[in-house]
């Protein structure tokens, strides 16, 4: 018995540890909108992205629900620690450039959305700028009283 242990032990620090890179967070299915003309995407009064063009799935107006959703989604995760605007940043995963929350992904940025001489990682700088500064002040925050 006691060789099991110190096997299944051995067996458990020999794994590789694998942090989840990037999650993502269930949503509803989008419901198809034909209409692919430009969509502003606001939340709590601000404005956030104006979704332009479609990407290989969605049309602007497909998009900007499917980030409303998953900020929703993302903003009920993370209430502790209080979001700070380091958690949210853009990666390229895997030729992608993505916009994270905490490891959450909260949208992928296409080759559609950069023009007018900007790359694509230029557009998620410039969103994610965006970003940092409304979903700090949108975020949920733990209560102060303990309730």
């Amino acid at each position: 018995m006691k060789w099991f242990a110190i096997a299944a032990f051995a067996a458990l620090a020999a794994a590789p540890i694998t942090g989840s890179a990037q999650r993502i967070v269930p949503i509803s299915e989008v419901p198809h909108v034909e209409d692919k003309a430009p969509t502003l995407w606001g939340l709590g009064g601000y404005d956030l992205i104006y979704f332009e063009n479609s990407d290989s799935r969605h049309t602007p107006f497909e998009r900007m629900e499917v980030a409303d959703a998953r900020t929703v989604e993302i903003l009920s995760r993370v209430q502790a620690p209080p979001l700070r605007p380091s958690d949210i940043r853009s990666e390229n995963r895997g030729g992608r450039t993505v916009i994270t929350v905490r490891n959450w992904l909260l949208l992928e940025v296409s080759p559609q959305d950069a023009k007018a001489g900007k790359s694509v990682s230029g557009v998620a700088d410039s969103w994610v700028s965006t970003l940092k500064k409304v979903l700090i002040k949108v975020a949920p925050r733990p209560s102060q009283t303990g309730v």
